[in-house]
């Protein structure tokens, strides 16, 4: 019987060392534990004597281990589906008010749009939707096309949709200089979404096409720079280019010719009524170093 009084006392400290007191399980354990203890101590060492050849002690005491092992192992189990439950709870809540900011955000810039841009939240979705399917150039030839018909005088037959056109052109243009950050704010409008997606692209494309095209020409070299910005501030004649560049760099009248011929040819310098002027090209050359 000692051997069941420590089983108890096992089970009593087993749920509290593990902190599972408060479950069901727990508290299973408790009440059976101290219940039968104090009851077992009553029970007449003689009435076991006259058992004891009948009553396997051994198998008694394996039973109510593997009973206590058992239900400490469920209130084990109950415990960490508790703990994740509360986990999720808590996500749940931090995705909530995380909503609720993303939605304030996006009343805020709404108003700033109509503030600053004149746009309802209507207008900017029709803005997108034209943006996304191309419709705002097909809507500038539509227009032509009825100025063309009818110039000034625009018919009652084509004058309700003459403003359509008009009011869509003019709601396109406005959206067009919202910055994208500022559209990100805008959540509740999918084809605004679509929209700084595709322009996301586009501007990805156009860079790397950018670094493709700068890998291809290479950088201009400093006398080639040099001489492209001078033509660009003086549009020199050839006679006073020559001079300037063979002074400013100690070259032979070769080289000169030869710097002038590859800005020639590459198109970003022109001869204009006997003066070498940069063109847009070269400009543009210019700026990308």
């Amino acid at each position: 019987m000692h051997g069941i009084y420590l089983l108890l006392k096992m089970g009593i400290r087993q749920t509290k060392s593990r902190k599972i007191a408060k479950t069901k399980a727990g508290t299973k354990i408790a009440r059976s534990a101290s219940y039968l203890y104090p009851h077992l101590q009553d029970i007449d060492r003689e009435v076991m004597c006259e058992m004891g050849e009948d009553m396997d002690i051994g198998s008694v005491c394996e039973e109510v281990c593997g009973d206590i092992e058992n239900i400490a192992e469920e209130a084990e189990q109950y415990l960490e589906i508790e703990r994740k439950i509360k986990e999720m709870q808590a996500l749940l809540e931090k995705k909530k008010s995380l909503e609720k900011k993303l939605k304030e955000q996006e009343k805020k810039t709404l108003e700033e749009i109509k503030e600053r841009y004149g746009l309802t939240k209507e207008e900017v979705e029709r803005a997108a939707q034209l943006k996304m399917s191309a419709d705002d150039l097909d809507i500038k030839g539509k227009l032509l096309a009825i100025v063309e018909e009818c110039g000034a005088a625009v018919t009652e037959e084509y004058k309700e949709v003459f403003f359509k056109y008009a009011e869509d052109i003019h709601i396109v243009h406005k959206f067009e200089q919202i910055p994208i950050e500022t559209l990100k704010s805008i959540i509740s409008i999918e084809t605004v979404k679509q929209y700084i997606m595709k322009k996301e692209e586009s501007e990805k494309r156009e860079e790397i096409e950018k670094t493709k095209q700068h890998m291809r020409t290479g950088r201009l070299s400093d006398k080639t720079k040099y001489a492209l910005t001078y033509i660009m501030r003086e549009s020199p004649s050839d006679k006073e280019y020559m001079r300037h560049i063979k002074q400013r760099f100690n070259i032979a009248t070769s080289e000169a010719n030869r710097i002038r011929w590859y800005l020639m040819h590459k198109q970003y310098v022109e001869r204009v009524q006997g003066k070498l002027t940069i063109t847009k090209r070269g400009i543009a050359r210019l700026s990308e170093e």
